[in-house]
């Protein structure tokens, strides 16, 4: 585990996730006495979170989760007490494979994430922000109008390459585009992701976010573009090239 302090009281753990080439982030905002955690990663990791933060004298927990990937929430299994956020198309926009996780499974939000819609203490005011497209019901967090976690919108690999972006089968791609020029009107000083390392200075964070309306942009219109024409840059500037026939198939379901 690693701790990246974003700030005094927003930091990231950064976990390496076996031959994964993406590292899973957990990030929390530290309000005094509550945490509040911006998706869990799988349970070993949440657990080292919360131990963590339990040593320091703090117990109470608010738990949001981006999006229903188990990677991002199998580690609310240890908390269990604690509030969760999700959003009402969770269930719906469920995977199959997660049928064997009885806690998985049978997960069910305590409370559901609004567009639009805030938390606020006397230190921060988080908003959540629907940006489907990665999937179909994920969520963003704003941060004091400076910091936002966009979960898997952008994410990158342990060596620091951004991903092309990924579509999940439920997703479309207008849905994606609509998210990412969403999250760039915004302006955030700071990009927060699921995996890999956040980005604080506005032109990466557009230059990212531009790439990626490329990407979708070309696989939209496109009719089965080969990898090389959906890319501003080198295929070796990018990984996850692996998702790019599955994207194929969303944008042609989308049509």
């Amino acid at each position: 585990m690693e701790i990246i302090k974003i700030n005094e009281h927003l930091c990231q753990f950064e976990f390496i996730n076996g031959t994964s080439e993406f590292p899973i982030n957990i990030t929390a905002v530290i309000d005094d006495a509550k945490i509040f955690l911006i998706d869990t990663g799988y349970q070993r990791f949440a657990e080292q979170v919360k131990q963590y933060f339990l040593g320091m004298g703090v117990s109470e927990f608010v738990v949001y989760i981006s999006h229903h990937h188990e990677d991002h929430f199998d580690g609310c299994k240890s908390f269990i007490e604690s509030p969760k956020y999700a959003s009402r198309l969770f269930k719906d926009d469920f995977q199959n494979h997660l049928q064997d996780d009885e806690f998985l499974k049978n997960f069910e939000a305590d409370e559901y994430l609004l567009d639009g819609n805030c938390c606020k203490t006397d230190r921060f005011e988080i908003q959540y922000i629907y940006t489907p497209g990665h999937n179909k019901c994920g969520f963003s967090f704003l941060i004091n109008d400076k910091y936002l976690y966009a979960g898997d919108l952008i994410f990158y690999n342990k060596d620091g390459r951004p991903s092309i972006p990924y579509l999940d089968a439920n997703s479309t791609v207008d849905e994606y585009l609509e998210s990412l020029i969403k999250i760039k009107k915004l302006n955030p000083d700071c990009l927060i992701l699921g995996h890999g390392r956040y980005l604080n200075a506005r032109p990466e964070i557009n230059r990212q976010i531009d790439n990626r309306l490329f990407y979708l942009n070309q696989i939209k219109n496109g009719k089965e573009l080969p990898l090389e024409d959906c890319l501003m840059g080198s295929k070796s500037d990018y990984c996850g090239l692996n998702f790019h026939e599955g994207n194929l198939k969303s944008a042609a379901r989308s049509k």
